[in-house]
C-alpha cells in the first residue's frame, strides 16, 4: 500500500548485491536475480497495475516541486541523536511519526565507537563503511529542500513522483542498526580476548557527552533568555532534556566499560537498548491514546439530518470517519485524489453529487482524526441537491466544463464529452435499485431515449450494461457518469472492473504459476544433485 517503501527495498537490496558482488556472487547468479525479481514484480502486479492506473487519473500524476519537497526533514532534527529528548514532541516537525531520527542512545555512541576503532575493524571494516556511507547519503537525501539533492531526484521517472524527502529515513535506521550491530560485535571480540582499549583512546565518546551537554545548556540558556523567538516552543523543558542526556551518558558508560574489560557490561548494553527504544517509542505512541472507531466517528461534527437524508461533504481528511456513523460522503480522502473538472468544494460540484450538508471550514481546526473537534464549525444546507440518479433530455458536448457549466442549468441541461442523439420531452424517472460497493443496479422509465445521469465519479474502469447488452459509459459534467436509454422500462447495471485490476490478477496469477514453477525445478535438481554425490562420500569415506 506504500509504492516508496517499494522503492526503499529496491534501493536496499540493489546497494546488498553490490557489496556482495565482489566477494561471493557470480554473473551466473546474478543473472537469475533478473527472472527472479520479474516473478516479484508479477506476483504484485494485482495491485501494482491499479495502483499506476489510479496514479495516471489522480492530482498526483503531475505534482510541482514544492508538493514533492513536502515533509523535508529540518537539519534541526540531528539533535535527537545527542539529546532524544530536547525537542517538544520529539521532532522539530508538525509531521511527526516521518521526522524519528532517534533509535536508541546505543546506536548513536556506537558511531563515536566504530570511528574510535577504524583500523580494527577487520571483515567488518568494509561492511561498516558501505553502511555508514548509505546511511549518510540517505540522510542528505532525507534533508529534502534544505539540502537541494531531492530536487535531482524529482526528475527521475515514477520515482519522481514520491513526495515526502523525510521518510528515507527508514533507510538512515537501516543503516545505523547495522553500524550498531557491528559495534556489539566488536566489543564482544574484545571482551572475549580480554583486550582492553586504553582510556586515551576513547576520547570520540567524551567529545560526545560534551556536545550532548552543550546542547542541553544552550538550549536552556534559549529558552530562558529569548522567550519570544518562535523556536521556543519546540523545545521541551529540562526535566525531559535530562532524561535523554541520562541515556546518552547510559551508553557511553557501557560502551566505555565494555572497552576496558567488564564483561557484563554487554548485557547491560542490550538491555538498555531493548527499554530505551520501546519505553522512547510507546510513550511517544500514547501522547494520542488509543481509542475506538465509535468514539473518533462520534468526535467529528454530526451533520443536523440524519444519513439518510443525503451525501455530505467535508473537505478534512477525518470526514472519512463520517463512513462509521452511516454518512455517504462526495468526496471522501485518499492518497491518489482523482483530477476533477469542477472543484470538488464548489456550491455546483455539491449539488451535481447529490450533498445535502457541507461543512462550513471557515475557522475550523481539524489537524488530524486524533483531535476532537467537538463544537467546531457549521454545516450549511446545499440549496437543490439533485437525486442520485435522474433522467435528461437535453446533452451538450463540451469541451471546457468548467467554463460551461456557469452557463447552463444543470437540473436541466446535460455536459457530456461527446455528441449523442436524445429526444426533448418530458423527461422519465429513475430509481436504484440495489448497490453496493462497485455495483450499482437501476431501473428506468422514459418515453422517449433519453440520458440517465449517475452520480457516481467516473473512471474509464466503470462498465454498463442495458437489459443485459453492454453500453458506453460517458463523462458527465466531467466528473460523473451517464449512459443512452430507449424508451420504456430498462435494467441497467453499473460495475467497475477496471482492466488494470483484472490484467493484474492474471498476471499476478502466471507470476504465482511461475514462483511454484521454479520452486519444483529447483527441488528436484537440488535432490538430482544429492543422489549423485551420494555414492562419491561413500567412496571417501571407504578409501579412509
Amino acid at each position: 500500500g506504500q509504492p516508496q517503501y517499494v522503492w526503499y527495498s529496491a534501493l536496499t537490496e540493489g546497494l546488498f548485491v553490490l557489496w556482495r558482488f565482489r566477494d561471493s556472487i557470480s554473473w551466473s547468479r546474478l543473472l537469475v536475480l533478473a527472472p527472479a525479481k520479474l516473478i516479484g514484480v508479477m506476483l504484485g502486479a494485482v495491485q501494482l497495475l491499479p495502483t499506476m492506473d489510479v496514479l495516471s487519473h489522480s492530482v498526483r500524476a503531475d505534482p510541482s516541486l514544492d508538493f514533492v519537497l513536502r515533509f523535508s526533514l529540518h537539519p534541526v532534527n540531528l539533535t535527537q541523536l545527542w539529546s532524544p529528548f530536547l525537542l517538544e514532541g520529539r521532532t522539530f516537525e508538525t509531521f511527526k511519526q516521518e521526522a524519528v531520527l532517534y533509535n536508541g542512545a546505543f546506536c548513536t555512541v556506537a558511531l563515536g565507537w566504530l570511528y574510535i576503532r577504524r583500523h580494527y575493524l577487520g571483515p567488518w571494516r568494509r561492511l561498516g563503511i558501505t553502511a555508514g556511507g548509505f546511511g549518510a547519503a540517505m540522510l542528505i537525501v532525507a534533508f529534502g529542500k534544505y539540502s537541494g539533492v531531492y530536487s535531482w531526484i524529482a526528475e527521475i521517472p515514477v520515482v519522481g513522483l514520491l513526495r515526502g524527502p523525510s521518510r528515507y529515513v527508514v533507510l538512515v535506521h537501516f543503516a545505523m542498526a547495522i553500524l550498531a550491530a557491528i559495534a556489539i560485535a566488536d566489543l564482544s571480540g574484545l571482551l572475549r580476548q580480554s583486550t582492553r582499549v586504553p582510556w586515551r583512546s576513547l576520547w570520540p565518546l567524551a567529545a560526545l557527552g560534551a556536545l550532548s551537554v552543550m546542547t542541553f545548556v544552550a538550549a536552556a540558556l534559549f529558552s530562558t533568555e529569548m522567550t519570544d523567538h518562535p523556536w521556543v516552543r519546540y523545545l521541551s523543558d529540562a526535566k525531559h532534556s535530562t532524561v535523554g542526556l541520562a541515556l546518552i551518558f547510559g551508553a557511553i558508560a557501557l560502551v566505555a566499560a565494555a572497552a576496558r574489560g567488564y564483561r557484563w557490561s554487554i548485557h547491560a548494553i542490550v538491555v538498555l537498548t531493548l527499554l530505551d527504544i520501546s519505553v522512547w517509542g510507546v510513550h511517544w505512541l500514547w501522547q494520542s491514546p488509543p481509542v475506538s472507531l465509535e468514539r473518533l466517528a462520534e468526535a467529528h461534527a454530526q451533520p443536523p439530518e440524519a444519513p439518510s437524508a443525503g451525501r455530505i461533504y467535508s473537505r478534512w481528511n477525518s470526514a472519512n470517519l463520517l463512513t462509521q456513523r452511516g454518512y455517504w460522503l462526495s468526496h471522501g480522502y485518499f492518497t491518489f485524489l482523482p483530477a476533477r473538472e469542477i472543484d470538488p468544494a464548489s456550491m455546483t460540484a455539491h449539488r451535481l453529487a447529490g450533498v445535502r450538508w457541507a461543512l462550513n471550514t471557515d475557522g475550523l481546526q481539524v489537524k488530524s482524526p486524533y483531535h476532537y473537534p467537538q463544537g467546531h464549525g457549521s454545516w450549511i444546507s446545499v440549496p437543490e441537491p439533485m437525486p442520485r440518479v435522474r433522467m435528461l433530455t437535453d446533452a451538450r458536448m463540451s469541451d471546457s466544463i468548467a467554463d460551461d457549466i456557469a452557463q447552463i442549468d444543470i437540473a436541466q441541461t446535460a455536459l457530456l464529452d461527446q455528441s449523442i442523439e436524445i429526444e426533448p420531452g418530458e423527461p422519465g424517472t429513475a430509481r436504484v435499485v440495489s448497490q453496493r460497493p462497485g455495483f450499482i443496479e437501476v431501473l428506468t422509465s422514459a418515453p422517449s431515449r433519453q440520458l440517465l445521469f449517475l452520480a457516481e465519479s467516473y473512471h474509464p474502469g466503470w462498465q454498463a450494461t442495458r437489459d443485459g447488452q453492454p453500453t458506453t459509459v460517458m463523462r458527465a459534467y466531467g466528473d460523473f457518469q451517464a449512459v443512452v436509454v430507449g424508451p420504456g422500462e430498462q435494467r441497467l447495471v453499473f460495475q467497475f472492473r477496471p482492466t488494470s485490476f483484472v490484467a493484474g490478477a492474471w498476471i499476478s496469477a502466471i507470476g504465482l504459476f511461475s514462483a511454484l514453477a521454479v520452486f519444483l525445478v529447483g527441488l528436484g535438481l537440488a535432490r538430482r544433485t544429492s543422489v549423485k554425490s551420494t555414492p562419491r562420500r561413500c567412496r571417501v569415506q571407504e578409501a579412509a
